[in-house]
């Protein structure tokens, strides 16, 4: 107030935003910087920090190239640089701005996990292992370095060193949310889950920019019974992850007694949890604007994120039941789809499905080549359907000119925005056979039965070894036995396949 222009105020108060997850305003205080001072390199490179954190990529890598237009040997920016063009996948060109800042300080650290941070993206472990010890050598206090070799390792299936390089990192940072989040999944993994489901709680000190629901007056639930009381269950994660949990609403309903359950879910599950639970209040995600707003939703005593539902009800394999309550899909969507399937032959119908994940890392160890499902589609008797979403009409196309097997599709579904029309045509399946996402969660709990190719190093909701998935009863899991092998689950999947139709045969 006292000096309203001056760069250094500006730069410092942009800091204290951003720190305290005020990002809009953060970028508002270095544009003001970088307005009074046009040269000040620590309000670009800042900007393009900011920028990076709010989704803004591009603007990210200008800013930061702005700041290293005015001094060029800038550490700081040059690793910033690297960061923002790897979080684009740009991994040629963030490998030489880690270099370039490695050329100018050999040992440092953020230089040097950025470039392990690379060969992460292009799937080099070891190389990317070497560099996150390099840093813990020069630094063992390195707490990113610690969750990216911890990563790895887990990548690598190697479980009980992952959680070893998480504790030890702890040692040096006891409030890193990051490495308690880390430990938790290496926990849940290893059907550790009462401990898992504890280091998980750390996601809520992020209150602020993913959490804004943390902030209601009302107290979050705290296990205890609920009779005469209203609890909200509202949306937290992915569709697949609220399906997932969900599977604990039975439990919550049964066990606890709450008064009324208002249950707040992603728009296109709405119908699914009106018709299955029609005692619970259901309603559909509120904007991030409303939803941090209690007066938004329906008056209640005690709230909590769906996905915490699973600390009371699931410390132990046993805690999970034999029998899940099945979401009921829509009837005339059911008959409609029958009708249709019954138009194309009397086979078995069979849905298939390759791909899953989001960022391509995820989805590089998640999804399935075309090529490899040959011994699937070569299995004679059954007609496939595509469950796969997203753009798959070149892999179709793909398939039936190397296979000569037709993947039955229809243009007028697409299961990115109607679910209800995925889980009509899923219901009418005698099998569902498929890559990791969500239109397999949608399976195991409409209760059909649901084979899931399993990679090597999954995350933590498929634990290790099991054939099995304890959060959905129909469900048969096919693994991976090593990195990059899809080649066998698909093919134990497919024998599996024919068994069960020559055993349907016997039986007619």
């Amino acid at each position: 107030e006292a000096v309203p222009g001056d760069p250094d105020f500006l730069v410092n108060l942009g800091g204290a935003l951003q720190a305290d997850g005020r990002l809009t305003e953060a970028v508002d205080a270095f544009e003001r910087a970088i307005e009074s001072q046009p040269d000040c390199v620590d309000a670009h490179n800042n900007l393009g920090l900011v920028l990076q954190k709010l989704d803004r990529p591009d603007e990210a890598v200008v800013s930061i190239e702005r700041a290293l237009g005015i001094e060029p040997n800038h550490t700081g920016a040059l690793n910033n640089l690297g960061n923002a063009l790897a979080d684009q996948e740009k991994t040629a060109e963030a490998k030489e701005a880690f270099e370039r800042a490695l050329a100018i300080d050999p040992e440092n650290t953020e230089s040097l996990n950025g470039i392990g941070v690379v060969h992460k993206l292009l799937d080099n472990p070891d190389e990317a292992m070497a560099q996150f010890e390099k840093v813990l050598t020069i630094d063992p206090g390195h707490g990113e370095a610690h969750i990216n070799l911890g990563n790895e390792l887990r990548h690598l299936g190697r479980l009980s060193d992952a959680i070893a390089i998480y504790r030890r990192g702890l040692e040096h940072d006891p409030d890193s949310e990051e490495l308690h989040i880390c430990l938790a999944q290496a926990l849940l993994q290893t059907e550790q889950f009462e401990k898992g489901w504890k280091e998980m709680e750390w996601r809520f000190k992020r209150s602020e920019l993913k959490f804004p629901k943390l902030k209601f007056q009302e107290p979050l639930w705290d296990g205890s019974d609920l009779s005469g009381k209203t609890i909200l269950v509202w949306n937290e994660q992915g569709v697949g992850d609220e399906i997932m949990y969900s599977t604990c609403l039975t439990d919550l309903l049964e066990k606890k007694n709450p008064a009324k359950c208002i249950f707040e879910c992603d728009p296109r599950l709405v119908g699914f949890y009106e018709r299955t639970f029609p005692e619970m209040e259901v309603m559909a995600l509120l904007p991030a604007e409303q939803g941090a707003d209690a007066g938004n939703y329906p008056a209640f005593d005690v709230h909590l994120p769906i996905a915490a539902l699973a600390r009371p009800f699931r410390n132990s394999i046993d805690d999970f039941p034999r029998a899940i309550t099945n979401l009921v899909p829509d009837p005339e969507l059911v008959a409609l789809w029958r009708s249709r399937f019954d138009e194309l032959d009397d086979r078995p119908k069979v849905g298939i499905a390759w791909r899953g994940g989001v960022r391509s890392d995820i989805r590089g160890r998640r999804s399935i080549p075309v090529s490899d499902l040959g011994p699937l589609l070569e299995v004679e008797g059954v007609t496939f359907v595509n469950l796969q979403y997203g753009d798959c009409e070149a892999e179709l196309r793909a398939i039936e000119d190397e296979t000569g097997v037709r993947v039955h599709d229809w243009d007028d579904v697409d299961p990115m925005t109607d679910l209800e029309t995925q889980a009509a045509q899923i219901a009418n399946l005698d099998f569902v056979i498929q890559a990791t996402n969500a239109s397999g969660h949608l399976s195991g709990i409409l209760g059909v039965r649901v084979w899931t190719l399993i990679p090597f190093a999954p995350d933590s909701r498929w634990m290790l070894g099991r054939a099995d998935s304890p959060w959905y009863p129909s469900m048969r899991l096919f693994r991976q036995p090593a990195k990059d092998d899809w080649r066998t689950p698909v093919s134990e999947a497919a024998r599996a396949l024919k068994d069960r139709l020559q055993e349907t045969v016997g039986k007619t």
